[in-house]
This record gives C-alpha cells, structure tokens and sequence, in this order.
C-alpha cells in the first residue's frame, strides 16, 4: 500500500500512469501527485546527470540564454531580499545563476547531485559543493538570505523534509525562489503526451499543491513579483493585456498557471523567524 499524500496525508490515491515501471499517483483530496519512485532513488537519480546528460542537453551551447533568464529571475527576487548576501543555487548545473547572482551583488554558492556539475561550476571559479539533502550543506556554509531552486523540487522523494530542512538554513526573512513544471499542464493534456515523469521526476505540482507543500515546510508563501518588463522589442502578447486592460502581468500569470497554460510555475517564500 503507498504511503499517504504529501501534502494532506490522504490514502486516498489512485494511479494516473505508469512510466517505466514506476506508478504516478494523483492524490483525489488535494490534487497532489507523486512517483512511487523505490528506496535509494536519489543514490540512483545522481547517476542518471553525468557529463554525456549535460552534453546531451547542450547546457554548454545555452550558456547566453540560460544566464540572461537566470538574472532576470533573481531581479524578481529582489523584491523581497536585495544584495548584498548569500546566495545558494540548487541544482546549479553549468552555474547559471551563480554567474548572474555576482554580477548582480550577491556572493554565490552552488550545490548540486550531480559531482560532473559541481566540477564545471568550480571551474569558473564558484564555491559549490555536492549534497543530496540540507544535512549534507558544508558547515563553512553561511546562513542563507536567498535560495534559487529551478526544476529541482520536483525531484525530492520528499519535498516537506528537504525543504523545512533548508529553511533551518536560512538568514532571519531569506527568501527562495522555486520553479517546477506546471502538472496542470500535463492533467490538460492528458497521460499520453510526452512529459518528464519518474525515473527523472518524483514529484507533480500544480500551483496550489505546490504552494501547500512549500507553507507544510514551514515557509510563508510571497504574492507574485510586480517587477515590469517592457521592451520595444517584446512580443505584444506580453505587454498589451496590461496596458489594454490593466491586468497586472501576476494575475495573469497565476491564471495561465491554474489553467494549464503555463509550462513551469514560479513561486517565492520567504522563511520567517529563522535565526542562526
């Protein structure tokens, strides 16, 4: 029998699909899903981020693009916690956001599971180091103002421990900022059309899941962002509601993400009360 829900502690589960031997399973209280991924998963999931996945990928060839959305992204961030301060990237990769995080003030460090990445990231000269799971954070490592997770949640076996770990972790009011892939997206769609599901994702979040999980960790959830983006060059479609209908681009956003129109969701929290 699975484990209850994540999120509200339901047995009430029922399997949505199947990928690789590994069920995907829908909670039918909250909404909440997860891979039955087995025991030792994340051991087997560091295997699977080797130098040919990255090259695969061609993370290398993506170094401009990914660097730019990196920056612009931390902008956001900014809202709530401006630099100086530390800045941690989970899941770091090629060092994206490291590489944004300096230019922008912050003193960055990487962690990751993947011991190919963290070796590139230290070659550009970053502090990163390798961990699976908090406890595994060097004890050199300083408190934490802010946190940068980007298509990492979606691989803990499980979200509330790892992530009230990391609040332990935090500066008194840091803040994280967590980009998952959008489940509703999927549930639009349906089963049949290709997505990322287990062995690689052990977890499927919709908006309001992943904000329930994110406040079960113990961390207060922020409103969306009011940062503006207005170039000459941007695609209309970005801009002309706003000023057309004065719809602020948050509430848009957040009503793309509940209707499945939005690939990823991006959610800030910030932890409250944390002393070290």
């Amino acid at each position: 029998m699975p484990r209850p829900c994540d999120l509200c502690g339901s047995s009430n589960l029922r399997r949505w699909d199947t990928q690789h031997g590994i069920d995907v399973l829908v909670c039918d209280d909250c909404g909440m899903a997860r891979a039955e991924v087995p025991e030792g998963y994340a051991e087997e999931a560091e295997e699977l981020y080797d130098a040919d996945y990255y090259k695969g990928m061609e993370y290398d060839r993506k170094w401009r693009f990914r660097q730019r959305r990196a920056k612009r992204w931390i902008h956001y961030l900014e809202e709530y916690r401006q630099p100086p301060g530390n800045l941690l990237d989970i899941g770091c990769s090629m060092g994206y956001y490291l590489f944004a995080a300096k230019t922008l003030g912050w003193t960055p460090f990487g962690t990751d599971i993947s011991h190919h990445a963290v070796a590139e990231t230290e070659k550009l000269g970053f502090r990163a180091f390798w961990s699976v799971h908090p406890t595994d954070f060097p004890d050199w490592l300083p408190p934490l103002d802010a946190v940068t997770a980007t298509h990492v949640v979606e691989h803990f076996q499980d979200p509330v421990d790892y992530l009230g770990a990391l609040r332990e972790r935090m500066a008194p009011g840091g803040v994280v900022y967590i980009e998952v892939p959008n489940f509703q997206k999927i549930l639009r769609l349906g089963p049949k059309v290709p997505y990322v599901g287990p062995p690689h994702h052990a977890q499927f979040y919709t908006l309001d899941t992943l904000k329930g999980i994110v406040s079960k960790a113990g961390w207060t959830v922020l409103p969306s962002p009011r940062v503006r983006r207005r170039y000459a060059s941007a695609r209309p479609h970005r801009w002309l509601p706003e000023l057309l209908v004065h719809c602020p681009r948050e509430s848009m956003r957040e009503h793309n993400a509940r209707s499945g129109l939005l690939s990823n969701l991006h959610i800030f929290a910030r932890a409250e009360g944390t002393a070290h």
